[in-house]
């Protein structure tokens, strides 16, 4: 199973959305490698770790929404 081995997920050409969801399970992070990222992934990664949100490419108005109701103080 490829995805375990974290390092190797980027070079996955198309994966799946199960196999992307895998990854954030396992690294939240992995989310910088999805060039457009479902609204799923973004809460998943975010809800994982916050600090996931920075690795999100073009996060949209939703879901900074959601990452500033997550960290609010």
């Amino acid at each position: 199973d490829p995805i375990n081995n974290i390092g190797f997920f980027n070079k996955i050409e198309n994966p799946s959305i199960d196999i992307i969801l895998k990854a954030i399970d396992i690294d939240p992070f992995q989310i910088r490698y999805v060039n457009s990222p479902t609204r799923e992934m973004c809460i998943k990664a975010i809800m994982a770790d916050p600090r996931s949100y920075n690795a999100i490419n073009n996060p949209s108005d939703f879901i900074t929404k959601f990452y500033q109701a997550r960290t609010k103080k």
